[in-house]
């Protein structure tokens, strides 16, 4: 069981002994005994970590080196990418494909997939929720509310690491990269308002 909880200026003892303050979203897996935080900013880059309980009594938390993965975006932006927060509002499609994704400005998103009846982990079908994009960084946070689609869909990303989505105007593309394997780009375009 997830319960979510929201931390500002969260002060968190590194492996190295580091203490640091940092703004972030994170939830505790109450099932895994596991504190994740899916966008830690940092120095100037933004990290993936997850974090082990080692003192319920005292919230002490230890984290281990190889569960950081680096998701800062690139250092030079390409011109009018992710020019705001609306710019990523609407309908986009994966070319000659069924597979769509809707984000409304009011914060909730609905996604459809279609795959092969051989394909042994995914099923065709939806999932709707809420999101948070974050355009400076590309980074997404989804919040799933219905899922039919299996363990694929935006619901499911590799190794829990955060998409990244990139808008340019009509074009968009979807960054995954878990911690265990080289980055993923899938590219939609915009097919209504």
């Amino acid at each position: 069981m997830k319960k979510e909880i929201m931390i500002g200026a969260f002060a968190l003892a590194m492996l190295s002994g580091t203490t640091f303050a940092a703004e972030l979203n994170a939830y505790f897996d109450t099932t895994t005994g596991k504190l994740v935080i899916p966008n830690l900013e940092l120095n100037g880059e933004v990290f993936y970590a997850t974090l082990t309980l080692t003192n319920s009594a005292t919230l002490t938390f230890q984290a281990d080196a190889t569960s950081l993965s680096n998701i800062t975006p690139p250092k030079t932006p390409v011109a009018g990418v992710n020019t705001g927060v609306t710019a990523i509002h609407g309908t986009w499609k994966v070319p000659g494909k069924t597979t769509s994704v809707t984000f409304n400005a009011n914060g909730t998103y609905s996604q459809f997939e279609e795959f092969p009846v051989t394909d042994k982990e995914c099923q065709t079908g939806s999932e709707t929720g809420t999101y948070k994009w974050e355009p400076s960084t590309g980074l997404m946070l989804i919040r799933t509310q219905t899922d039919t689609n299996g363990p694929c869909g935006l619901s499911n990303p590799r190794d829990n690491v955060p998409y990244r989505f990139f808008v340019n105007g009509t074009g968009m593309q979807i960054i995954e990269k878990g911690a265990n394997f080289s980055p993923l780009t899938f590219s939609l375009t915009k097919v209504s308002q």
